[in-house]
């Protein structure tokens, strides 16, 4: 399993751009979620086959903050 996520707030919305894999059944899926303040979701799917790179590698920049969820 692998859960990769990136999520920040603009002008009251939150994004979460995401890209998972589960091994169990060999499942792909990439997109961005985003609630409004209100706590409406919104979910825009991608298409991971265009998927280039991998936030996973943006804690290495320094740029971000990686947050423990307890998975």
């Amino acid at each position: 399993m692998e859960l990769h996520y990136l999520t920040f707030t603009h002008h009251g919305y939150q994004y979460q751009l995401f890209r998972t894999y589960y091994a169990e059944d060999e499942s792909y899926a990439t997109g961005i979620t985003v609630t409004d303040s209100k706590g409406k979701e919104t979910n825009i799917n991608g298409i991971y086959k265009t998927t280039q790179g991998c936030v996973c590698h943006w804690e290495e920049s320094g740029l971000i903050e990686k947050e423990d969820t307890g998975l």
